[in-house]
């Protein structure tokens, strides 16, 4: 039997209008997947482009900004970052757990770690996604020198599943508690685990940790070459060329060093590269005899942000320039920031012997090389 003609039009309506929501519905998924995959080859600038025209033909859906903001971080911009994920909250009833967590990321960029932790615990009151946010509490906690607490949530995030991100975090710790062979360990189960299409950052990670791990065998030649490796895949990180400027100054390559902190002040973002990249930039002017300006730089590395190796780089200017009482003030509040870090031995070893407490000194430069200190200058 023939439909009623006005019952025709109807169904024929209904079609049109669900092929029309089908058809809005699978190009928006297009440009959402489309930033996505600018986001995991490592072309985050196009990324970035491709969320923010997506988010202005799709204005009410928060996901675009939510990549934009992810993209920044990538980039090492979190103060950007911070205002992509504003705008994707102002979008939805609820934080999304996956906003908590890479907000956090963000936040911990500018050391604000309790703005930080506080994100990451509202997202572990929920079960969803606990393995990546564990991760980033295990990140911000390694951040503050908490080895522990780090080592903690690496664990429990590896036995929830064994990830490459999960096996660099736990590798750092270890790293940081001076356990090189657990670090080695973690280093091989990451090679055995990374895939052919990992992520380019993911990668170059990877690559930063065994340069790490060359350098305290003092091959610092063959380091440089490991990050060099690094900077071709994360070439938007100013970390790498940082720790690339460390690597080569500590093999007497300065002016090579110098052209690196040059190209990581033009990306840095952030107070915490600006510090090093001063506070290696001091650490060359000592070496060519230049304390007048390694001072400067170094007190300039110190008002931007406390780390304990950048304390140590004004405690060796203060010990050189005869400033006992300044360097002893330095390399406490350094111990204080980080008791693992072997290079505060060192220095403070040095400045016993200037002192004449020879046993001491002995015994603080013993237990620097012990945790595989390779003293440079």
């Amino acid at each position: 039997m023939d439909l009623p003609h006005f019952l025709m039009l109807w169904l024929g309506g209904t079609t049109l209008a669900y092929l029309l929501q089908r058809a809005y519905h699978e190009f928006r998924w297009g440009a959402f997947n489309r930033a996505n995959a600018h986001l995991e080859r490592g072309c985050f600038e196009e990324a970035l482009v491709a969320a923010e025209a997506a988010s202005k033909r799709f204005p009410k859906d928060w996901r675009f900004h939510f990549t934009a903001a992810k993209a920044c971080i990538e980039m090492q911009d979190p103060e950007e970052a911070l205002a992509y994920f504003r705008k994707a909250e102002e979008l939805v009833a609820e934080t999304p757990i996956e906003l908590l967590i890479n907000r956090a990321i963000a936040k911990s960029m500018l050391l604000d770690y309790e703005g930080a932790l506080g994100d990451i615990n509202r997202a572990l009151q929920s079960k969803q996604q606990r393995l990546w946010a564990l991760l980033a509490r295990s990140y911000i906690y390694l951040d503050e020198y908490n080895y522990q607490a780090a080592l903690d949530d690496c664990n429990e995030a590896l036995n929830l599943r064994a990830t490459c991100e999960a096996y660099i975090c736990r590798c750092g710790v270890y790293i940081g508690l001076n356990n090189l062979e657990a670090a080695r360990a973690d280093l091989q189960s990451l090679s055995e685990h990374l895939s052919k299409d990992a992520r380019p950052s993911l990668v170059a990670l990877s690559l930063h940790l065994q340069a790490s791990l060359l350098s305290f065998d003092g091959l610092f030649v063959e380091a440089a070459e490991e990050q060099s490796k690094a900077i071709e895949l994360a070439p938007q990180d100013p970390f790498h060329y940082i720790n690339r400027a460390y690597f080569l100054s500590a093999a007497r390559q300065l002016e090579e060093a110098l052209s690196d902190l040059e190209s990581a002040n033009k990306l840095a973002k952030t107070k915490l590269a600006h510090s090093y990249i001063a506070s290696n930039r001091a650490r060359i002017s000592i070496m060519r005899d230049d304390l007048d300006t390694a001072l400067q730089l170094a007190n300039e590395a110190v008002a931007i942000y406390e780390r304990p190796g950048i304390l140590c780089t004004r405690a060796a200017i203060f010990l050189l320039t005869g400033a006992l009482k300044e360097a002893e003030r330095d390399l406490e509040r350094a111990q204080q920031l980080n008791p693992f870090d072997m290079e505060i031995y060192w220095w403070k070893g040095r400045l016993m012997e200037v002192l004449g407490r020879e046993i001491e000194a002995e015994q603080n430069k013993e237990k620097a090389l012990k945790g595989h200190y390779k003293p440079y200058f």
